[in-house]
């Protein structure tokens, strides 16, 4: 079973994420501007995406995973959510790593009422990067280690959702719109994970069936 996924391409995850990547970055853009907010959301998914494929490659526990993600947001949020803070824009300083601490318990309430764009003002862009590290993480951990990955789409989709809540009235213009294209996602890849599912099925019941030597009726049998 382990050799059948390994041998499904993983484009089809990452381009679906991807996708919710990019409805995210429109739900935020009314509040940020068009500017950092492109790269908060897009490094944090790949971010999310390449700690969870690393997490699968390693055989991670979910603690593991989860301080591995901790470290992650301390070594990359100054990078990605508060570049002005960093020394070079790349070196930490005192002030980020506090910044990157309180953003994702302070940043929220901050968000709702200081006037936008908000771009990168001190630490407000945390929280753009936190639910595109979660979802990313989430989105790509269900979707190549659990046994639901037709779920794979509900963290990229409540970050939307969280979008939604933390924009601003302009969005909701723009918000049919992105319903109708990640609803046309959501049956794409799910179809395509079911898909998958079914074809692993198949593949584990005939190595069972001729590891057995079950005859000819196992594989009727098993389907």
């Amino acid at each position: 079973m382990s050799r059948v996924r390994a041998r499904v391409p993983v484009v089809i995850d990452l381009v679906g994420l991807a996708i919710f990547a990019l409805a995210q970055v429109v739900a935020f853009l009314p509040s940020h501007g068009n500017g950092w907010i492109w790269v908060a959301v897009g490094g944090g998914t790949a971010v999310g995406a390449g700690l969870a494929a690393l997490s699968h490659r390693r055989r991670w526990s979910p603690a593991i995973t989860a301080l591995a993600a901790v470290v992650v947001w301390f070594l990359l949020g100054g990078l990605l959510a508060m570049p002005n803070s960093n020394n070079a824009y790349v070196v930490p300083t005192l002030r980020t790593l506090h910044g990157l601490a309180v953003g994702p318990v302070t940043a929220w309430r901050d968000m709702l009422t200081i006037a936008p764009p908000l771009d990168t003002t001190w630490n407000l862009m945390t929280i753009p990067l936190l639910i595109a590290l979660v979802s990313g993480l989430a989105g790509y951990t269900i979707a190549r280690r659990s046994k639901l990955p037709s779920l794979a789409w509900l963290p990229g989709l409540f970050g939307v959702l969280l979008g939604f809540l933390l924009g601003t009235a302009p969005f909701v213009r723009t918000s049919p719109a992105v319903g109708l294209g990640l609803l046309a996602a959501v049956l794409i890849w799910t179809t395509m994970q079911r898909s998958r599912a079914r074809s692993l099925v198949r593949t584990a019941s005939a190595a069972a069936c001729r590891r057995w030597s079950a005859g000819r009726w196992c594989r009727p049998a098993a389907g």
